[in-house]
């Protein structure tokens, strides 16, 4: 029988009667007996899944083999077999190679120590540290290290102990607290680096470095913050003081991530460079909160490694949109949607939806689409209910497009209307988080360009790049420049080493894998058994066995985990996770390592070292008649107010305020209670320029959307005028301002032929020989002009493409001014000059300073005001008409100005944003020619809006 079928047969031994031997016999048999019907079951379950992975393995060789591919396993197991089949060959390869090193041998696994093997002819030098063994879950197998070690004996094994990176007082405390854990292989380290406290010592003398007495006014250099897991969830009130919602269910993980952030805001106050200190993790999933607790800090970040570029937040939330768009249903992606600043929704608002859902049981997206109607966004104040019903309309629009549309075009327009960017802009290191999602636009770019236009194929290879990313890879030097604290997994940083180093969230559980199959290194199996008719597993085989084996063996590597971690710091390591100050419960396999960690260092009775009463105390051990103290903090919810910063003391959403939203191509609209305003939140210079030269021209060709009319032919030129070039000025354009952005202005070249003729084909334009001279002379005038000097001689920084974004007034929903400026120099007093390229043709007669005067008056305050609002003391604005580079039409301003531009350019975004859009008083054909009003809707007639531009 199935075990399931045993289950009425069990006999209890509650009462007095059942516990007689007769009984436990009973039940041993019983016991036996079901263990020995689930063996049973299961050896066929295992041949089938034998089966099944054998007919798995068969397809997918054959599915490389259609595509000539090869994976990584593959490339390992056939160097394997063939040096295991051809004696010759592998004899060939054996004698090629003198001596074999194997560095970081710890982490073998038994596949490449099969390659090793079939090399080594007693040639093989091996470096290792068995206490850095770390990645078993790439089935490194630490018991190749020490199997070898003991192979070779004393006699061909060396011991090295000396550490080269840490404080000797830092040593000791790890050395104090480890030594008792790793057993008799365990090799205290010894300091060996020399700095202002000694000396290495004379040959033949003991290696002293430091003054054993050089604790006695200095600080401890490890810090083990405890943060007490009782009493936050008790107030609601304190709990949503500590904000980071939507990080972390538990508020004491919360309130860890405010206290380490805060401490590290004291490092840094005390003239700790940021790009001294990292903050180590176990998993990806405790890096998130960290790093928002830290900006809320004023701190600077940088998050490398984890599961690499994937598990950035903007990539997580680009592609929640593109999967929430092929398929609402995914709740998971559109309640990430909602959460994301696509969006903007308080976790109230989440939850209120959510429930709505569940208890309608017609799910999120149809609650969320009838909002109109729905009974629970009564419950939601004006402004969260505003926001949710103008999502709701925007994204219906665009699921109505997103068939017909490519993933970067989604994207980009989903940026564009929910004004993501602009949320995501204003947050530190704005360029470089949305930068992220500029390179899924154009994953997605190629990815359509290589396979077609497929959105749900483009997603499931998205998931396929996740998953390969989650693999740890070497330790990253990428960000190395950087004056940000660091934020990385364990792994990543291993090879690392930082002058402070916080070892974070140690009080989390690890992931408990109950994995139904397990197989040993000797051949065990073991299987948790499942019938179809439903009740609980049971272990059969090996199982039980295998899964103990397993839970302590991750268990020796949680601890060489976090050994890795507390060897990286040079000169202070801070410890810190939440813990129950009220029992202080007992380490085990498988718990939160501060359980172990905090008896390590503060003895076998944390609570008669540390306590709510006693919260800050510092524990004097020593480690070979040195000194080895430990500073312990415990941190309540009582003390909440020392890390909790007033403006978090608040009862409305801590998500970004979002701008209203742009308009922009006509969707489908969902009905919305409040009226909307008409003009757009997210204003270019152009679009400001626009607007001042005929904002009824604005209105339709930005508003309405319509299309451009053809612009009538110019009168013909008289016979003694210059005859009209043939080449399209915004090509033109776009070839000289690309060969201008790889100019270098110290040595500046003209750019060959060849080179200009790629670029015209690159957008879709084959060029003349005279135009190609054309081009090339344009970019040679400025490479000679004084601009060019100036820029070369730029004393701080020279910046091209320069994107800026600032808003105009304080209003949360006041116009936010972007764009870019063709070159940003700054000098090494912070004044600023913006250079702008105009291949734009001058008429006879005109001069650069009255077409910039004419036609770019607005872009000049724009870029003036972005440069001061950036903080600049003072502005040169330079437009650079490249037929007469000489002839600079340039303005300075200064933060003096700054009121009067702000207020100049706020009058004109006011306009766009009442909908005001009356004829220009000026009509000429330069701006009215194409105007898609011209032929019927203007009030001006042909003869004025056909007329010359006025010098």
């Amino acid at each position: 029988p199935f075990p399931g079928a045993l289950d009425p047969a069990t006999l209890g031994s509650g009462a007095a009667a059942l516990k007689q031997s007769a009984c436990d016999d009973y039940r041993n048999a019983w016991s036996f007996f079901r263990q020995a019907c689930a063996n049973h079951h299961a050896r066929s379950s295992v041949e089938l899944i034998a089966t099944l992975l054998e007919c798995f393995g068969t397809s997918y060789a054959e599915a490389k083999r259609q595509r000539s591919a090869l994976d990584f396993e593959d490339l390992e197991l056939r160097v394997r077999d063939l040096l295991q089949t051809d004696a010759g060959l592998r004899e060939r390869w054996a004698q090629r190679y003198a001596l074999i090193m194997v560095d970081e041998f710890q982490d073998t696994n038994r596949l490449q120590l099969d390659v090793l093997e079939a090399l080594e002819r007693d040639n093989l030098f091996a470096v290792g540290d068995e206490f850095q063994s770390i990645y078993g879950f790439r089935h490194a197998d630490v018991t190749i290290f020490r199997d070898r070690r003991a192979a070779l004996g004393p006699a061909k094994t060396k011991t090295l102990q000396v550490n080269f990176r840490s404080r000797e007082e830092l040593l000791d405390v790890i050395n104090l607290a480890f030594s008792g854990h790793f057993g008799e292989r365990f090799a205290p380290l010894v300091a060996g680096r020399a700095d202002a406290r000694g000396a290495v010592a004379p040959a033949g003398e003991e290696l002293r470095l430091f003054d054993p007495d050089r604790l006695q006014d200095d600080g401890a250099t490890v810090e083990l913050l405890l943060t007490d897991t009782r009493g936050w969830d008790e107030d609601p009130e304190l709990e949503a003081s500590i904000g980071l919602v939507g990080l972390a269910e538990q508020p004491w993980r919360r309130a860890e991530a405010r206290r380490v952030a805060r401490r590290l805001r004291e490092e840094v106050d005390g003239g700790r460079r940021q790009g001294d200190v990292v903050v180590l993790v176990r998993a990806t999933a405790s890096l998130r909160i960290l790093e928002q607790a830290l900006e809320e800090e004023g701190l600077t970040t940088y998050v490398v490694g984890g599961r690499g570029y994937w598990s950035q937040e903007q990539v997580r939330d680009g592609l929640a949109y593109l999967r929430a768009l092929a398929n609402p249903l995914d709740e998971e992606a559109l309640l990430g949607v909602l959460a994301s600043p696509f969006a903007g929704v308080d976790s109230d608002g989440i939850i209120l939806l959510a429930q709505a859902a569940r208890a309608s049981g017609r799910g999120v997206w149809a609650q969320l689409s009838g909002t109109e109607d729905a009974g629970w966004s009564a419950e939601l104040n004006g402004e969260a209910r505003e926001r949710l019903e103008r999502f709701a309309e925007r994204f219906a629009g665009e699921r109505s497009v997103a068939t017909r549309l490519g993933a970067e075009v989604l994207l980009e327009r989903g940026l564009a209307i929910t004004g993501y960017d602009l949320a995501i802009l204003a947050r530190p290191d704005g360029e470089r988080r949305l930068a992220n999602l500029r390179k899924l636009m154009r994953l997605a770019r190629d990815y359509e360009r290589a396979e077609g236009r497929d959105l749900r194929a483009f997603l499931d290879f998205a998931a396929t790049q996740e998953l390969e990313a989650a693999r740890e890879g070497e330790a990253p030097l990428e960000s190395e420049g950087l004056d940000a604290i660091r934020l990385m997994t364990i792994h990543r940083a291993k090879g690392l080493e930082f002058a402070v180093v916080c070892v974070a969230d140690l009080g989390r559980e690890p992931a408990r894998n109950t994995d139904p199959l397990l197989i040993g290194h000797d051949g065990r199996v073991g299987l948790r058994l499942l019938t179809l008719g439903g009740g609980k597993s049971v272990p059969a085989l090996a199982h039980e066995a295998l899964s103990a084996e397993k839970v302590v063996a991750e268990a020796d590597e949680e601890r060489r985990l976090l050994y890795v971690a507390m060897t990286r710091a040079r000169e202070k390591l801070i410890l810190s996770g939440g813990i129950d100050a009220g029992r202080w419960p007992e380490p085990r396999p498988g718990a939160a390592p501060l359980r172990w960690v905090a008896r390590a260092l503060l003895g076998d009775h944390p609570a008669a070292v540390v306590s709510p009463q006693a919260p800050q105390t510092v524990r004097r051990e020593s480690w070979r008649g040195r000194p080895a103290p430990v500073l312990a903090h415990l941190f309540t919810a009582e003390q909440a107010d020392t890390v909790v910063s007033p403006r978090n003391r608040r009862t409305a959403p801590t998500q970004t305020v979002l701008p209203a939203v742009p308009t922009l191509d006509p969707i489908p609209a969902i009905p919305t209670r409040a009226q909307r305003r008409l003009g757009p939140a997210r204003l270019s210079y152009s679009s400001l320029g626009d607007y001042e030269r005929c904002p009824y021209r604005f209105y339709l060709r930005r508003v309405l959307g319509l299309g451009d009319v053809p612009e009538p032919l110019p009168p013909p030129p008289s016979v003694t005028g210059d005859p009209v070039p043939a080449l399209d000025p915004r090509v033109r354009g776009t070839v000289v301002h690309s060969l201008l952005e790889d100019l270098d202005f110290r040595r500046p070249v003209a750019p060959t032929r060849a080179r200009v003729e790629l670029l015209a084909e690159a957008g879709g334009t084959a060029l003349a020989r005279d135009e190609i001279d054309e081009v090339i002379a344009l970019v040679s005038a400025f490479a000679g002009s004084p601009l060019c000097g100036r820029l070369a001689a730029a004393g701080r920084s020279v910046r091209r493409e320069a994107p800026f974004a600032f808003a105009l007034d304080a209003a949360p929903d006041g116009p936010m001014l972007t764009g870019y400026v063709d070159v940003m120099a700054t000098d090494h007093d912070g004044s600023v000059l913006v250079v702008d390229y105009k291949t734009d043709r001058l008429d006879p007669g005109d001069t650069p300073t009255a077409a910039v005067a004419r036609a770019y008056g607005t872009q000049r305050l724009v870029y003036a005001l972005a440069a001061l609002r950036a903080g600049a003391p003072e502005v040169e604005v330079a437009h650079c008409y490249l037929e007469l580079p000489a002839e600079e039409a340039t303005a300075t301003f200064t933060q003096r100005d700054a009121p009067d531009l702000g207020e100049a350019l706020l009058g004109l975004a006011q306009g766009v944003r009442d909908a005001r859009y009356p004829v220009t008083a000026n009509p000429h054909r330069e701006l009215c020619g194409s105007c898609p009003g011209r032929l019927a809707l203007c009030s001006h007639p042909e003869e004025r809006t056909l007329r010359p531009a006025a010098a």
